[in-house]
């Protein structure tokens, strides 16, 4: 005998995984990457890291800067680089550059590691430095797409005092 929908209760089509939220706020962008909110308008503000949505003729509309699943991918993949592996925005903004005639989105499309300081890939599943040199041992940086996921899903549990307010 089939379980009865309690009231507000959706069907989910059955084999499917419940569908990520695609668009984020600057506020929302921080709580899911653990970066701050005046680090992500500064990145942003310097060229650094900028949202996909963004309107440049409206900075001053809160909605204006509006985070993808996949920025939110990338932006916690710098986190971990510069707060777990102190890797500097220096090394950043010399590496980025590289990266990026290699794959669409450097820091959401490919393998980082961290060897020595430095950022290293894996193209050919062989890490590499920015310079193309082979690297020997390095720590590969965890994948970070199902942890975004999940803290996106957290994103739409509302406690019954939340319902019917926004944030």
């Amino acid at each position: 005998m089939k379980k009865p929908r309690q009231k507000g209760e959706t069907k989910k089509p059955q084999g499917q995984a419940p569908a990520v939220l695609h668009a984020f706020s600057v506020a929302h962008a921080a709580r899911i990457t653990g970066l701050s909110k005046s680090r992500l308008t500064r990145w942003d503000r310097e060229g650094f890291f900028s949202p996909e949505h963004a309107d440049e003729e409206d900075r001053g509309n809160p909605y204006s800067r509006v985070y993808s699943f996949v920025d939110l991918v990338g932006l916690r993949t710098l986190a971990i680089l510069t707060d777990r592996h102190r890797i500097s925005l220096a090394e950043l903004r010399k590496t980025y550059p590289e990266l990026a005639k290699r794959v669409k989105r450097p820091s959401s499309d490919t393998q980082l590691s961290v060897l020595n300081g430095k950022v290293v890939w894996d193209l050919d599943d062989l890490p590499r430095d920015r310079h193309g040199q082979i690297a020997g041992r390095h720590i590969e940086l965890p994948t970070v797409a199902s942890e975004i996921a999940k803290k996106a899903e957290e994103l739409r549990i509302r406690n019954k005092n939340q319902i019917g307010a926004t944030e």
